[in-house]
């Protein structure tokens, strides 16, 4: 195929308000780049929030969003080793590789790529509402074309869930409590089942509820007509969770989830952040004599990248659980944005084809 000469995006230009723009392509690929005919994206809870107003520590509008992708390799530059055309990718965050914090392993901390992103062409973000994009090839992850784009889309939410596994360091057996049975409840809690450990989701919305007891393998609390403390507890036979991982960014939560934990050797994870920033009631004896781990979690690595693509492709989770079931065309971008903000959503997909 010849290289396109523009391409169109999704873009928030301003608060409550999102359209399609376009800008032009350069007139070739350089020797790594690779030409990614994008098919879906879905819209993260970041990505309406920024359109809602409530949250911009990503930039000032126009925001061109996005970041939850599954696209197909249509052209490859010269040097382009280990992807052919015809692939389907994914985002893949890659580091330099040469910095002190990529060679300790965290290349989501890579100090050549990571700080305030530039604004270019007058938009600020990395424009993956968009029907064609250019990425270097060690910034994708090939994701199975037998599993539908809009389930690999989750390559990124689900990624952030690998990341807090492998931080708490859990291990078959352990008792897990995962509050709030959003998109992201639902991730975590299919990740927590991957690794083997024993799930109790809590949570409020009927129909999150169902989504929640849908799993089939998870104790599930409503949390509007039991007491979800006292309910792990019974669970645990009085012992507590092993780790709590409260998907809803709340006080009442945080300080709910502490007293869920074991009373030894008990895990904490800080997973969602809200805005304003919630605050939390610690008592710091209680922290140093139970021995309690308070963990924060935030991006992934590219092997956590690499260990949910194969979660995906193998089919060991359902990313369908988190996925509302409605696919926008890129061209009603602003009707998908309305939708994902509204309440009990889950993930919204957008055709990015459809322009």
């Amino acid at each position: 195929m010849q290289m396109p000469k523009e391409h169109f995006f999704g873009a928030i230009t301003s608060e409550k308000f999102a359209e399609v723009c376009s800008e032009p392509l350069p007139d070739k690929l350089g020797p790594t780049d690779v030409l990614v005919k994008m098919l879906i994206c879905n819209i993260c809870t970041t990505d309406y929030q920024t359109w809602l107003g409530t949250r911009n520590n990503y930039g000032t509008y126009p925001f061109a969003a996005g970041h939850e992708w599954t696209g197909e390799v249509v052209m490859v530059g010269e040097k382009v080793q280990f992807l052919k055309v015809g692939d389907r990718v994914g985002e893949c965050r890659n580091g330099c590789g040469e910095c002190i914090n990529c060679r300790q392993g965290h290349t989501e901390e890579c100090l050549a790529v990571r700080g305030p992103r530039p604004k270019i062409n007058g938009f600020f973000g990395s424009r993956s509402f968009s029907n064609y994009k250019i990425c270097k090839e060690n910034c994708l992850i090939k994701v199975s074309s037998e599993v539908e784009p809009q389930f690999t889309a989750f390559l990124e939410p689900l990624s952030s869930a690998v990341a807090g596994c492998n931080k708490l360091r859990l291990v078959p057996g352990d008792t897990a409590v995962v509050i709030g049975a959003g998109s992201m409840g639902m991730l975590w809690a299919m990740t927590l089942h991957a690794w083997g450990c024993r799930v109790i989701i809590t949570e409020l919305s009927e129909k999150k509820l169902e989504r929640a007891r849908s799993l089939g393998y998870a104790y599930v609390v409503d949390s509007g007509k039991t007491d979800p403390v006292a309910a792990v507890m019974e669970i645990t036979e009085g012992v507590g969770a092993d780790a709590v991982i409260p998907t809803v960014p709340a006080a009442s939560i945080y300080n709910q989830s502490y007293k869920m934990m074991k009373k030894r050797n008990g895990k904490f994870l800080l997973y969602a952040a809200g805005y304003p920033a919630p605050t939390m009631e610690l008592d710091p004896n209680t922290i140093h004599y139970g021995r309690t781990e308070i963990l924060g979690q935030y991006d992934n690595t590219v092997t956590d990248l690499v260990q949910t693509a194969k979660l995906i492709n193998y089919k060991l989770v359902d990313p369908s659980k988190a996925w509302e079931g409605k696919i926008y065309p890129l061209k009603d971008i602003q009707n998908a944005y309305i939708h994902a903000a509204s309440p009990d959503m889950y993930r919204i997909s957008v055709d990015l084809q459809d322009f």
